[in-house]
């Protein structure tokens, strides 16, 4: 696409890790690094993300929406939740939605980041089957984790951190 649009810039957005065996594929690239947020920017983000979901789900109130956002930025700013693991989350876009769907969901912040990836796939798997019109979901949580598990073991076995194939984890998942 880039080699025959030449006037069209092209935003990319990968981690490192992922981008590097096709960077040779792009000329004329820039690289940039998300930074992660300052508290300001946090609170700005937990804010409005709520909001959002409150009128998007018809959860209540615009104040409910802020009284929920404070609750969980007073939870973030707890001792116990002041882990770097956890206040890693904060650093990632995409990571940092998911901290505040699993609290919206269930209202705890897991004390650790394993917690948090299970409390995800729970949280996801069951919108996905509400989506999808399901009394419950296509794949239950225990066998999503095990299957995840298994999955994950085989990577780090493997080296492959970043580098899982839809037809490998189709064939690893068999």
């Amino acid at each position: 696409f880039q080699l025959s649009h030449k006037k069209i810039w092209t935003l990319i957005s990968s981690r490192s890790a992922g981008f590097e065996p096709v960077r040779g594929h792009f000329s004329n690239t820039f690289e940039f690094e998300v930074q992660p947020l300052n508290s300001g920017q946090i609170e700005q983000f937990v804010t409005r993300w709520f909001k959002a979901a409150f009128i998007k789900q018809e959860r209540g109130t615009s104040d409910q929406a802020r009284k929920s956002a404070q609750v969980l930025l007073e939870r973030l700013g707890w001792e116990e939740n002041a882990s770097r693991r956890i206040q890693g989350l904060t650093g990632s876009p995409l990571l940092f939605a998911l901290l505040c769907l699993v609290v919206l969901q269930g209202g705890e912040i897991p004390r650790r980041r394993v917690g948090f990836y299970e409390e995800c796939l729970r949280v996801l798997l069951q919108r996905w089957g509400e989506k999808q019109k399901m009394e419950s979901p296509l794949l239950d949580l225990e066998i999503a984790h095990a299957l995840l598990q298994d999955v994950a073991w085989r990577l780090h076995e493997a080296g492959q951190r970043d580098t899982l194939t839809r037809s490998q984890f189709v064939l690893w998942a068999e």
